[in-house]
Protein backbone atom coordinates (compact mmCIF):
# COMPACT_ATOMS: atom_id res chain seq x y z
CA UNK A 1 0.00 0.00 0.00
CA UNK A 2 1.42 3.15 -0.81
CA UNK A 3 1.31 6.67 0.79
CA UNK A 4 1.26 9.74 -0.03
CA UNK A 5 4.23 11.65 0.17
CA UNK A 6 5.51 15.21 -0.53
CA UNK A 7 9.25 16.49 0.13
CA UNK A 8 10.89 19.67 -0.88
CA UNK A 9 14.65 19.40 -1.60
CA UNK A 10 16.27 22.20 -1.62
CA UNK A 11 19.78 23.66 -4.45
CA UNK A 12 21.84 21.71 -2.12
CA UNK A 13 20.02 18.44 -2.17
CA UNK A 14 19.03 18.97 1.24
CA UNK A 15 15.26 17.78 2.09
CA UNK A 16 13.63 21.19 3.49
CA UNK A 17 9.95 19.94 4.19
CA UNK A 18 8.21 16.55 4.13
CA UNK A 19 4.93 15.96 4.48
CA UNK A 20 3.47 12.06 4.43
CA UNK A 21 -0.43 11.44 4.34
CA UNK A 22 -1.95 8.18 5.66
CA UNK A 23 -5.00 7.04 3.43
CA UNK A 24 -8.02 8.93 4.95
CA UNK A 25 -6.12 12.54 5.09
CA UNK A 26 -6.51 14.30 1.89
CA UNK A 27 -3.77 17.01 0.51
CA UNK A 28 -3.95 20.59 0.33
CA UNK A 29 -2.21 21.83 -2.77
CA UNK A 30 -2.32 25.44 -1.90
CA UNK A 31 -0.39 24.33 1.28
CA UNK A 32 2.08 22.24 -1.05
CA UNK A 33 2.54 25.34 -3.76
CA UNK A 34 3.08 27.80 -0.46
CA UNK A 35 6.15 25.94 0.94
CA UNK A 36 7.54 25.97 -3.03
CA UNK A 37 7.33 29.49 -2.62
CA UNK A 38 8.57 29.63 0.66
CA UNK A 39 11.37 27.89 -0.10
CA UNK A 40 12.08 29.62 -3.09
CA UNK A 41 12.02 32.95 -1.44
CA UNK A 42 14.17 32.10 1.44
CA UNK A 43 17.20 30.50 -1.67
CA UNK A 44 16.19 33.86 -3.63
CA UNK A 45 16.26 36.46 -0.85
CA UNK A 46 18.08 34.86 2.54
CA UNK A 47 15.50 35.81 4.97
CA UNK A 48 12.79 33.11 6.38
CA UNK A 49 9.34 32.82 6.00
CA UNK A 50 7.22 32.81 9.86
CA UNK A 51 4.15 30.97 10.34
CA UNK A 52 1.28 31.24 7.63
CA UNK A 53 3.68 33.30 4.90
CA UNK A 54 2.21 33.74 2.02
CA UNK A 55 3.99 34.84 -1.36
CA UNK A 56 4.13 38.91 -1.27
CA UNK A 57 3.97 38.83 2.87
CA UNK A 58 6.40 40.38 4.91
CA UNK A 59 9.41 37.96 5.96
CA UNK A 60 12.45 38.20 8.58
CA UNK A 61 16.23 38.19 8.57
CA UNK A 62 17.43 34.85 10.26
CA UNK A 63 19.14 36.72 13.23
CA UNK A 64 17.57 38.26 16.57
CA UNK A 65 17.59 41.09 15.56
CA UNK A 66 15.58 40.57 12.40
CA UNK A 67 13.40 39.13 14.74
CA UNK A 68 12.78 42.27 16.53
CA UNK A 69 12.67 44.59 13.56
CA UNK A 70 9.55 41.79 11.80
CA UNK A 71 7.62 42.17 15.16
CA UNK A 72 7.76 45.63 15.60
Amino acid sequence: MALRGLFLIDKEGVVQHQVVNNLPLGRNVDEALRMVDALQFFEENGEVCPANWNKGDKAMKPNSDGLVEYFN
